[in-house]
């Protein structure tokens, strides 16, 4: 059983259980844990989020990088496919029903889709470059909560925000659940 500080926690759709936190990532998989840190291939290891593709891809977000672990084997995506190189603190990661991986990060939020990224910032109408989370609700809509800026709403391309003085109770949003 891992014993750092748990941050992410992926259950796997292979019969097993990704958990990452503070400078490790453990994996429990056919009733063995394995723990993988720098020493293992991750160029970082702080792990914020985690999420899974339906081909078994596992995506791991950093406080240093967005890695993806396939057949095996980590790899580095950081200035790969567009992502801008200062996309580095990736602290949240979901999977739109189209198919396309959304990454929240402290400079905006990324779309990759069809091999590249789409970067998304302040200057596209995000409440906030600093991002916490995202959650698509059942119509589709992508709702990005953020450190500092409140909430934004993402449909048919555009950013609505909403913050405090809409009524929100804080301009800190680190969860986001539909009820």
């Amino acid at each position: 059983v891992p014993d750092f500080a748990v941050n992410a926690i992926l259950p796997e759709s292979r019969s097993g259980l990704w958990i990452g936190g503070g400078y490790m990532l453990a994996r429990f998989h056919q009733g063995i844990w394995t723990r993988h840190t720098q020493e293992s291939g991750l160029r970082d290891a702080d792990i914020n989020s985690l999420a899974e593709h339906p081909d078994g891809t596992v995506w791991i977000g950093t406080v240093g990088s967005l890695v993806q672990y396939r057949n095996g084997r980590f790899i580095d995506l950081i200035g790969s496919f567009g992502l801008p190189h200062h996309s580095y603190n990736l602290t949240a990661i979901h999977q739109d029903r189209s198919g396309a991986m959304w990454f929240g990060t402290y400079d905006g939020l990324a779309k990759f889709e069809n091999e590249r990224f789409t970067a998304f910032t302040t200057e596209n109408g995000l409440a906030s470059n600093r991002v916490r989370s995202i959650y698509e609700d059942e119509r589709g809509t992508l709702w990005i909560g953020t450190y500092d800026g409140g909430l934004s709403r993402f449909a048919d391309g555009k950013f609505v925000n909403y913050t405090v003085e809409n009524g929100l109770f804080n301009n800190g949003v680190f969860q986001i659940f539909e009820d």
